[in-house]
């Protein structure tokens, strides 16, 4: 297990360069074998609480994970996201993670699921957006990335990589089944409710 603590108050804010809020953020992350649940040997947990010591109240809170997934090769690799399941996921393009730092042959996949909603004064806040966030850099830019809107506002829609390829309206980027290629993915781009059998989809 390791625990840690940071805050904003203690060094320059460089990016987004706005004022600090006052608040500490401890963060904890354990692993655990277990003979019940082979999954848990290759699973990190991750626990964090968000303390406002700034002596003001903050309203209007959204909590946001960042996450850069380098899945063996990076150039081959695609994401997606189940709401149901509270799941984001990276997986490579095809069955063979070429390249000096690819798996090769049968690359594994790798998830990030929402074991449990954030809460604010023990209220729950509900599941995070999942988009595809190109570079934030404003304070204003990482407000909407976090309500699940592009940088400069706008809604995120079904289709393409997000932005006014539909009018179907979404927080949750890439929510087909890559396996399949079902609806849209970064595989069936186009966001068609077309179903191919997965013995001819499989990657």
């Amino acid at each position: 297990m390791h625990w840690w603590v940071v805050n904003d108050i203690g060094n320059e804010h460089q990016r987004p360069g706005e004022s600090p809020m006052g608040v500490d953020v401890q963060g904890m992350a354990f692993s655990s074998a277990s003979t019940q649940n082979p999954h848990y040997d290759n699973t990190t947990f991750y626990v964090y609480k968000i303390v406002n010591k700034s002596g003001q109240t903050i309203e209007g809170v959204y909590f946001g994970a960042y996450t850069d997934v380098d899945l063996g090769n990076w150039a081959d690799d695609h994401i997606g996201s189940d709401s149901l399941l509270s799941l984001s996921y990276a997986y490579n393009a095809d069955n063979n993670d070429e390249g000096d730092f690819g798996y090769g042959l049968n690359p594994p996949a790798f998830g990030v699921q929402n074991t449990r909603d954030p809460t604010v004064n023990g209220h729950p806040m509900g599941m995070m957006p999942f988009i595809f966030a190109a570079d934030p850099w404003t304070a204003q830019q990482f407000n909407n990335n976090l309500q699940g809107l592009s940088e400069n506002g706008t809604p995120i829609t079904v289709g393409g990589f997000g932005g006014c390829f539909s009018d179907d309206v979404t927080t949750f980027m890439f929510s087909g089944d890559p396996v399949i290629r079902s609806f849209w993915t970064e595989l069936n781009i186009a966001g068609e409710a077309r179903q191919i059998s997965a013995e001819t989809a499989a990657p």
